[in-house]
């Protein structure tokens, strides 16, 4: 009879609309464009819209103040924003008002009150937050979900969504494990005609800002990419082409150009069936660098100068004394600025410093000192000369055939500048006082090194050879001469016979 009697009741009477407004998200510390970028989101989990005209909004120590207007809609959210409409970007605020000083990092306590007075929410967030959540540093706002609360990316004008790494301790409580929650998908449903931005029709992927790099040195490039409502995608893949036909995975990536240049860096992300593409650019530079040793009295050290126009890093850079092979390794974050000179003293890094010296990195030489320049030697000849004068004449002997003097294999080529000068040069030969002109000749062969010469020489002794020969034939024998050759035929017949 009593469910009969409850049941005709529900049939004659209709549902009953309802509401109830409650603190849905605070971004009680700000945005990343400016902490001054406070913003506050109401929500109305009941079917019926509710006019907020005469509803106030306050912090228990008054600041901030708020009295709303306007209306919120059944299941939807009323956005208010301090100072100024750009707080949360391509958003329209519901509301626009002054926070006075701002909301309180160290925590407030929020109480909403309706038009009769009647308080209809509050939030305790003592001890910088502590009850509710959210991170300064990273810009995440403590979000209502059911009847507790997460720290999430933020969703301004959209239900939470709770990330994989919710921070709010009752979850952790009822026995969850920290760091997992479960994700709901947000509701797009918004009051008046803004509408929202989430979900968003693709990820977001950045591959950082343009850099410099140096030739034959790392440089590292990190990306990061967020979803369709701003959450981060610690399963994502990460591909890198470093414009010079090399390739890389990962959020964060090292690479070594070899050449200098402008490269074209790209990024590309994969997620579900979502791709997205960003770049940057990387200017390449040789690195200049020069090293030498300065002594300044007692005082002894190596200097290095850069001769370019960027600022280097030689961390892990290496100093090595190639005379006694000790390294000195320069400590992390030692840079050297462009165009200027860093001095490393000997007794801090251990070298000799009057030695020769290089600058390494990982195996490379980025400088050395400059060689020591040798005093050039002047090696003598394997025979005796003097210089003479017109008072002192000299016989030279027959003439003999020039011969070049053997130089010892172990010593090094005489050049034109190691030979001495004189006025005249004459080679006296060492078992005889007298001075031929075959061995004058040889003196002048091995002074000039000249094969023309020896040419010449070879040339004129074959003339000589030919006025001779035909000198002889230019003499015509006499009758006398005639009779002689007879005589001499037979008086050799006669010998030779053997009668």
């Amino acid at each position: 009879m009593i469910l009969r009697i409850l049941f005709g009741i529900a049939f004659l009477f209709p549902a009953v609309a309802w509401a109830d407004i409650r603190i849905s998200e605070i971004a009680w510390m700000g945005t990343e464009i400016s902490t001054s970028d406070e913003w506050i989101e109401l929500e109305n989990t009941g079917s019926d819209s509710v006019s907020l005209s005469g509803w106030t909004l306050v912090a228990l120590d008054d600041v901030p103040t708020l009295t709303l207007t306007g209306s919120i809609a059944g299941y939807g959210t009323y956005l208010i924003e301090r100072t100024d409409d750009t707080s949360v970007p391509h958003i329209t605020a519901d509301l626009v008002s002054s926070f006075g000083s701002g909301i309180e990092n160290g925590g407030e306590t929020l109480v909403l009150r309706d038009a009769g007075g009647v308080e209809r929410d509050r939030v305790v967030g003592e001890d910088a937050w502590s009850t509710i959540g959210g991170e300064n540093e990273s810009k995440m706002t403590p979000q209502r979900t059911g009847d507790s609360w997460v720290t999430a990316t933020p969703t301004p004008r959209a239900l939470t969504t709770a990330p994989p790494h919710s921070s709010h301790k009752e979850e952790e409580s009822a026995g969850e494990v920290a760091g997992v929650s479960t994700v709901s998908a947000p509701s797009t449903v918004s009051s008046g005609n803004a509408p929202s931005v989430y979900p968003r029709p693709s990820i977001t992927v950045r591959a950082g800002e343009d850099v410099f790099a140096f030739v034959g040195i790392p440089v590292s490039l990190v990306g990061s990419s967020t979803g369709l409502y701003d959450e981060a995608l610690p399963h994502a893949t990460y591909r890198w082409n470093f414009g010079d036909g090399s390739t890389g995975e990962g959020p964060v990536v090292s690479h070594v150009y070899q050449y200098a240049g402008e490269y074209a860096v790209t990024l590309e992300v994969f997620h579900a069936e979502h791709v997205k593409r960003d770049r940057l650019i990387v200017r390449v530079e040789a690195p200049l660098l020069s090293l030498v040793a300065v002594e300044q009295g007692e005082s002894r050290a190596m200097k290095i100068t850069s001769l370019g126009s960027r600022e280097m890093d030689l961390s892990s850079f290496v100093l090595r004394d190639e005379v006694t092979m000790h390294n000195f390794v320069l400590p992390r974050n030692t840079i050297l600025l462009p165009g200027r000179s860093m001095y490393i003293p000997a007794h801090v890094s251990g070298m000799s410093v009057r030695g020769a010296a290089t600058l390494l990195y990982d195996g490379q030489v980025m400088a050395s000192t400059p060689p020591a320049v040798a005093p050039s030697r002047v090696v003598p000849l394997p025979i005796s000369i003097t210089t003479t004068s017109a008072s002192q004449p000299s016989q030279v002997s027959s003439l003999t055939p020039p011969q070049r003097p053997k130089v010892s294999p172990n010593l090094p080529a005489v050049t034109a500048q190691e030979v001495p000068q004189s006025d005249t040069v004459v080679l006296y030969e060492r078992k005889a006082d007298s001075v031929s002109t075959g061995t004058v000749m040889a003196a002048i062969a091995a002074a000039t090194d000249s094969t023309l010469f020896l040419s010449l020489f070879a040339l004129s002794m074959i003339g000589v050879a030919g006025f001779l020969m035909w000198k002889e034939r230019q003499t015509e024998p006499t009758i006398a001469d005639e009779y002689a050759i007879i005589e001499d035929i037979i008086e050799g017949k006669d010998d030779l016979d053997p009668r």
